[in-house]
């Protein structure tokens, strides 16, 4: 394992973001912050460091929850 450690930004934040625009509690875990996020966590958790491998997986840990909802759409292709 590595010694590297990253400072946690506003920018690593954005990185993280699911499309939907939220983070995932694995996410809130690897940045330290208790779930259910508090008010304010981003701001507190900015400046922070946090190990380099930990940042890696919360960027791409941002969209593995996600299931795309059956929509009006998807079903239009089975009616033809």
């Amino acid at each position: 394992m590595s010694d590297s450690f990253i400072e946690v930004n506003a920018g690593l934040l954005m990185a993280g973001r699911s499309h939907r625009g939220g983070w995932t509690r694995e996410q809130f875990e690897l940045l330290g912050v208790a779930w259910p996020p508090a008010s304010g966590w981003r701001e507190e958790v900015i400046g922070t460091r946090i190990p380099l491998e930990a940042a890696q997986r919360f960027v791409s840990t941002r969209e593995t929850r996600y299931r795309p909802r059956k929509g009006r759409n998807q079903f239009l292709g089975m009616l033809h």
